[in-house]
């Protein structure tokens, strides 16, 4: 059964490709599909400090006692700035470091099909199976603008973070200050 499965996804990923030029469309269909998460958290119980629980319902009670939670595991700098030098600049000669058309072909040869989308959401797997020559110039054109001008696209600083539950009640949420 899981080989039916698999064949049958296989070759509507083929078909989408070979559509991809007439009907654009049909890939980002394909990837809205695939990367919508449907999954939930459930409800949170959390022990206050008299030992009481708290069951947390609503998706702002849950999104504070997770926020609660993470703040305790990670450490507080100092607000003490005079240790730090007034300007922190790094001067890079971006005329030694160039991209080339051939580089970026290179590059998503190598992609490995089996990995997870970036931050555009496109599954290696799409870009492998469709022509990557359309899309090699408009990813030279964003890297040599973002040389040229030394500044990043705002979604390459981005980083979504996902808690991986590990052991124990998924509803109960461990006081480390007990």
């Amino acid at each position: 059964m899981k080989n039916v499965t698999v064949k049958l996804t296989q070759q509507e990923q083929h078909q989408i490709s070979m559509e991809c030029k007439r009907n654009p469309k049909k890939i980002w269909q394909y990837v809205n599909r695939h990367t919508k998460s449907e999954t939930e958290i459930g409800n949170l119980k959390q022990h206050d400090t008299n030992g009481d629980e708290k069951v947390a319902e609503s998706d702002c009670d849950k999104a504070t006692i997770l926020q609660n939670f993470v703040s305790l595991l990670y450490t507080v700098e100092s607000d003490d700035f005079d240790t730090l030098p007034s300007r922190m600049d790094v001067q890079v000669d971006r005329t030694t470091f160039t991209v080339t058309e051939d580089d970026i072909s290179k590059k998503l040869i190598q992609l490995k099909i089996d990995k997870s989308p970036g931050p555009d959401l496109i599954h290696p797997r799409v870009l492998d199976e469709t022509h990557v020559r359309l899309i090699i110039r408009p990813l030279f054109l964003i890297f040599r603008k973002s040389l040229k001008f030394g500044t990043l696209p705002t979604d390459w600083k981005l980083a979504e973070v996902t808690a991986v539950h590990k052991k124990g009640s998924k509803s109960e949420i461990i006081d480390l200050l007990a």
